[in-house]
């Protein structure tokens, strides 16, 4: 009997003659522990034969079905190849580089206002003398400032 090939999420599972075969006792014959459904489909039912191959978990809450390979099994009847993401995994990898790329960001806008405060500080022109702050007049850009914009 040839291998028999899932791909699932990225993830191409190999299941060799031993894993899905099965004999009864004092039985020379054995028998294949999968079934086709007749359906439209194109659906398959696997029983404990397939099963014994992997350690599952349910999880009814999320509605997902979780599998890893059982290495301990009693033949080498498994292979997986590729790797599908844990959705349980709590990595924080990408909420760092996200509240650094923010930080960067942030420190760039405050640059920024902190030069332009200073080159219209710098554009502002101041006229009489430094006798009095009253009677003194400013522009800013060519008009006047108000003495109650003053700041």
């Amino acid at each position: 009997m040839d291998d028999l090939r899932f791909l699932l999420h990225k993830t191409r599972i190999t299941i060799r003659p031993a894993g899905y075969l099965y004999s009864l006792p004092n039985a020379r014959d054995c028998f294949i522990g999968i079934q086709g459904l007749d359906d439209k489909q194109n659906h398959y039912r696997l029983g404990t034969v397939f099963l014994r191959n992997f350690y599952m978990a349910l999880d009814f809450e999320n509605n997902q079905l979780g599998f890893a390979q059982n290495v301990d099994s009693w033949a080498d009847t498994t292979e997986f190849v590729g790797k599908a993401p844990n959705p349980y995994d709590r990595s924080y990898g990408l909420v760092i580089f996200v509240i650094a790329f923010l930080s960067v960001l942030t420190v760039i806008a405050l640059f920024i206002y902190f030069r332009s405060k200073k080159l219209e500080e710098e554009r502002t022109v101041v006229f009489g003398h430094e006798q009095s702050a009253e009677k003194t007049t400013r522009y800013k850009n060519g008009v006047e400032i108000k003495p109650s914009e003053r700041a």
